[in-house]
């Protein structure tokens, strides 16, 4: 069941929250819980029902890990088997087949891993308890209500795509927040954050999504791109995965809203930075700040040599690309980070980087990511070097780039001319110029609203339960809404994928 759905948005939601609201006035302060829990595993369920014993087993065998670190002696030994065992579940359901593949590959021997079904959300709710498991070992946190840590693993608004939540982030919300019923205040700020994010997704990553998904088809198939639409393509997509994932992330949070619950950021104006050490601090901060807390850190962090520093900054954004998915593409996506990061801190520490102009920064950095999503976008390497080839210019396609090649090269697009301009352009506009969710929210969300695009936007718009604000966000409802009613299915949300 998909957020962006009619039998979400019209039938389980509402059912949801009026069981949840008439259990919080029944005086039972563990039933609110209950009821949440309950329709968190439906939620997971419909997916694929025999996959919701392993979610089941997950959160059982972790807790049980998690109480005994509280008790037992040997505490590290203990915490070295609980993430082993998270590691190796992931490792069977969604890379089995990535490693038996490159076996066979490198030794020639035919090994083939056939039947084994990628259960939903199980990167996220992973690194999720993984996370937990080390809190707990760290004296960090403590659990001692399987029905509680039931709930914070499976609670739905996050389930699916994150945001990856720690347990001290919501653990004290679980209880007392859920027992207040809905207001009329979480109420208006839920409904405006969700309106944000369908209309990022419905409207803008879908309606890119037109233009990228057919592209990345007919170059698999062999068509040979031209530079121009390969660039726009190329941007296309960076703006296409940012609004859909940006946009899940702002339903999950609109949706724990209404339960009373906040639920962390995830995204904060990340083509707004202007180096990729902000581009990485912004863009899904929640799995950021795991690789940095869980896996960078406990590597040494930058307290080592400025080889091995650099060697950590590696590794980890190599575990950041493989989460992500199982192929070498990611793993390429994510090494090529790591290699930038690495070269961002050292012209950092040469006191280069503080020398350049903000704008040639944003553009460098821009353009960096752009570029590497090509390759986690392409089904293979062939799609990718196809593409990074015509937007390198290779066969001649540096020729067009006078004002007649290029318009003689929109009109002869395959992928729909002048009409890609135009919807990029403004998706380009509310990544880089409007006021994004936060901006516009948060002073509703306890952040500073102020700041991150001072560069780029010098207006402000702050919400406030009006009727102004009212109209405008029903009426993105309402279209947003439409857009799903003309279409025949539902886009899935990209990281859902993984």
């Amino acid at each position: 069941m998909l957020f962006n759905s009619f039998p979400f948005l019209l039938l389980f939601l509402p059912v949801i929250v009026a069981a949840w609201h008439f259990s919080t006035r029944l005086n039972r302060p563990w039933l609110p819980g209950v009821v949440l829990a309950t329709g968190s595993v439906i939620f997971y369920a419909i997916w694929n029902p025999p996959l919701l014993l392993l979610l089941i087993g997950s959160i059982v065998v972790n807790y049980a890990i998690g109480a005994a670190l509280g008790t037992t002696g040997r505490r590290g030994i203990l915490l070295g088997a609980g993430i082993a065992a998270n590691v190796v579940l992931l490792g069977v359901f969604k890379y089995a087949g990535f490693f038996a593949d490159t076996f066979s590959g490198l030794s020639g021997i035919d090994w083939a891993v056939t039947g084994i079904a990628l259960p939903l959300a199980i990167s996220f709710f992973t690194f999720q308890q993984i996370a937990f498991l080390v809190d707990t070992y760290r004296g960090v946190v403590r659990e001692n209500s399987l029905r509680r840590y039931f709930l914070f693993v499976s609670f739905f608004p996050q389930l699916i795509a994150g945001p990856i939540v720690r347990h001290d982030q919501v653990a004290s919300q679980l209880g007392r927040n859920l027992s207040t019923g809905l207001t009329a205040r979480n109420l208006a700020v839920g409904l405006t954050i969700i309106a944000f994010g369908l209309g990022k997704k419905v409207i803008l990553a879908d309606g890119i999504a037109g233009f990228v998904d057919p592209f990345y088809e007919e170059v698999a198939s062999g068509y040979d791109p031209q530079f121009i639409e390969s660039w726009l393509i190329a941007v296309g997509y960076s703006f296409q995965i940012y609004f859909d994932f940006s946009g899940y992330s702002d339903i999950a949070v609109g949706l724990a809203t209404l339960f009373g619950i906040r639920l962390p950021v995830n995204f904060m104006n990340p083509y707004r930075s202007t180096n990729l050490i902000g581009f990485w601090r912004n863009w899904h901060i929640t799995l950021s700040s795991f690789l940095r807390d869980y896996v960078y850190i406990p590597l040494g962090g930058n307290r080592r040599s400025l080889p091995r520093w650099y060697v950590n900054m590696f590794v980890v954004m190599l575990i950041g690309g493989l989460w992500h998915g199982a192929a070498w593409t990611f793993v390429v996506w994510g090494g090529l980070h790591g290699v930038g990061l690495s070269a961002t801190h050292f012209l950092r520490k040469s006191g280069f980087g503080m020398a350049v102009p903000w704008i040639i920064g944003w553009l460098t950095t821009f353009v960096f990511v752009t570029v590497l999503w090509v390759f986690f976008r392409a089904d293979s390497f062939d799609t990718a070097g196809r593409i990074l080839g015509a937007m390198a210019g290779i066969g001649g396609a540096f020729g067009t780039l006078s004002p007649s090649g290029i318009l003689n090269d929109l009109d002869q697009m395959k992928f729909f001319g002048e009409w890609i301009v135009l919807v990029v352009g403004l998706a380009g506009f509310f990544a880089l110029i409007f006021p994004d969710t936060y901006q516009i929210m948060g002073r509703n969300y306890g952040l500073n609203p102020d700041g991150r695009s001072a560069k780029f936007a010098k207006w402000k718009i702050n919400w406030r339960a009006s009727m102004k604000y009212g109209v405008a966000v029903s009426a993105l409802l309402v279209i947003g809404l439409a857009q799903l009613l003309l279409r025949v299915d539902s886009n899935q949300f990209i990281y859902f994928e993984f």
